[in-house]
């Protein structure tokens, strides 16, 4: 799965099932074989196979595969609250989240999770930084009134670039430019709930330092 062979992963799994029957309980099977079926384009069974893999995890461990996918999405103020949570409200609340932003509730399928699950996938491929780093490497964005994680994104335990915690938040700019001398590029958004009146727009010069709403 983290290399992108998505068929070769579900063959895996399907493989462990058969192999290790207390395996297949574990709702950590469930959260990969989910994103596996997602990525192979069997979004409704996949969201399925995945909501009831994160409605039978009771340990942190069982959790934490599940809100990997969500972490990069909360606030500091989210991420102080959900710390001091036992299992099974980290569950609740997780289950929660994801319920919140159904656009259709009563529909098959989750679009909101198939499109955050694509998000990663991108994210994953295209914006992890594979560098070596000396130190951690802090995201700012705008700081705490731009509605962006103002911390550290990883994922598969290495870090993303800067465009890579945007990304996962918003999905694709609607509008960007290439880099130019002294910058990584400049990606612009017009979605309801931004801050300056639905419009972002960030220069990727020096760390993201600069940001611009319209």
């Amino acid at each position: 799965y983290d290399g992108g062979e998505m068929d070769e992963a579900a063959g895996e799994i399907w493989r462990l099932r058969d192999r290790a029957p207390a395996a297949a309980a574990d709702p950590r099977l469930a959260y990969y074989e989910g994103v596996v079926a997602a990525a192979r384009g069997e979004e409704i069974e996949g969201a399925r196979i995945y909501f009831d893999g994160l409605a039978r995890a009771g340990t942190d461990a069982e959790l934490a595969p599940f809100l990997s996918d969500v972490e990069p999405l909360l606030g500091p103020e989210e991420r102080q609250r959900w710390a001091g949570l036992a299992a099974g409200e980290r569950r609740d609340a997780l289950l929660g989240w994801w319920n919140e932003r159904d656009p259709v509730p009563f529909a098959e399928g989750h679009a909101r999770w198939a499109e955050q699950q694509r998000r990663i996938r991108v994210a994953r491929d295209v914006y992890r930084w594979r560098r070596p780093l000396d130190k951690e490497r802090l995201i700012e964005l705008g700081g705490r009134d731009s509605g962006l994680p103002a911390v550290e994104i990883r994922l598969d335990g290495r870090p993303l670039e800067d465009r890579g915690a945007l990304y996962l938040r918003h999905g694709e700019p609607d509008d960007r430019q290439g880099p130019q001398q002294d910058e990584c590029g400049f990606w612009y958004y017009h979605r309801d709930g931004l801050p300056g009146d639905g419009e972002l727009g960030v220069n990727f010069g020096r760390g993201a330092e600069q940001m611009v709403f319209a």
